[in-house]
């Protein structure tokens, strides 16, 4: 009795097992490069598509003055050219400097948007320039 309820227990163990199995699917992780020099306007990476719900990541590798920083949102788009982009930070700002990374909140993905990018916008009284890499999506 026991050796049969303990063989049925490792079936049902197996078969679990063999159920439970977890799909993965392709992020867009690969960072691209956004560079920009800040004046008055504000700009835009291009637009990239967003195959998941995490964050978008962004690095600020380095700027041409010692200090300067931006401040970006997220935004989505439904199509890779759309004009009209949409904030879509869910309230977040994110200041950067030249060493810093974000790992960027957004619902690009749970508003039905299939494209990201970022919006930088000035934050520093001079003109700047600055070097970034940056993911639609985060491991």
């Amino acid at each position: 009795m026991f050796k049969k309820t303990l063989t049925m227990l490792t079936m049902c163990a197996l078969m679990l097992g063999t159920v439970m199995v977890v799909p993965t699917w392709a992020s867009n992780y690969q960072d691209t490069s956004f560079n920009f020099t800040m004046d008055t306007k504000d700009v835009y990476s291009e637009l990239r598509m967003k195959t998941d719900s995490s964050s978008v990541y962004l690095k600020c590798t380095k700027s041409s003055r010692k200090g300067a920083q931006y401040n970006a949102k997220v935004y989505g788009a439904s199509t890779e050219n759309a004009k009209k982009k949409k904030n879509l930070s869910n309230g977040h700002t994110y200041t950067l400097k030249a060493g810093e990374y974000k790992y960027m909140i957004n619902e690009v993905s749970e508003r039905g948007y299939a494209y990201a990018c970022i919006r930088a916008s000035r934050n520093y009284m001079y003109s700047c320039t600055f070097s970034n890499l940056w993911s639609p999506d985060s491991i």
